[in-house]
């Protein structure tokens, strides 16, 4: 059997019953699934017990290690996404300072955060010199994003693009 569709070419009736046969066999089957109530139960995560599971030396050293994968990702997956060498990237900013390293600390903030942390003046030499060292770097980045309140927004795009804050704030309530 041939017959004219809207458009006015011939098509198959038969392959048109097929079609129509298939999203009938579909919507039988999801209104009988609609009908029947899956229960999935999601893990609750209780932060008291978690915390008495991994108590003393336990708890500290997967804090550290959750502190320096926090770190890792904001250097790795925003601040020098794609460089294949990190130690080595400066970018110059909208406010014209450059920001160097994996972490793109300008040398003012390394200068600053120095001073604040170990009551010391450095050189803008020696703030090159620990941008550019991933150790020294994310050690100083840990210190800043974990001991002074709203830290991580010295890295304001990267925390908006990987929402950080929450995370930080859940490690913070951990160490207490």
């Amino acid at each position: 059997m041939v017959y004219r569709n809207k458009k006015g070419r011939f098509a198959s009736f038969r392959k048109h019953l097929y079609g129509y046969t298939i999203v009938i066999i579909v919507i039988a089957v999801l209104s009988t699934i609609g009908n029947k109530t899956i229960a999935v139960q999601q893990p609750k995560v209780d932060i008291e017990s978690l915390v008495e599971k991994l108590s003393g030396e336990k708890l500290a050293a997967k804090i550290a290690e959750i502190k320096h994968d926090l770190v890792r990702r904001l250097s790795e997956d925003c601040e020098a996404k794609g460089s294949k060498e990190p130690e080595g990237l400066i970018i110059f900013d909208s406010n014209g300072e450059a920001s160097v390293g994996p972490l793109q600390f300008q040398l003012k903030t390394v200068q600053h955060y120095v001073k604040l942390f170990e009551g010391r003046d450095i050189t803008k030499k020696e703030a090159i010199l620990i941008a550019t060292d991933w150790e020294q770097s994310s050690q100083l980045a840990e210190r800043i994003i974990f001991e002074e309140t709203g830290g991580i927004f010295n890295w304001k795009n990267c925390e908006n693009k990987l929402g950080l804050a929450p995370e930080i704030e859940i490690i913070r309530k951990l160490e207490k």
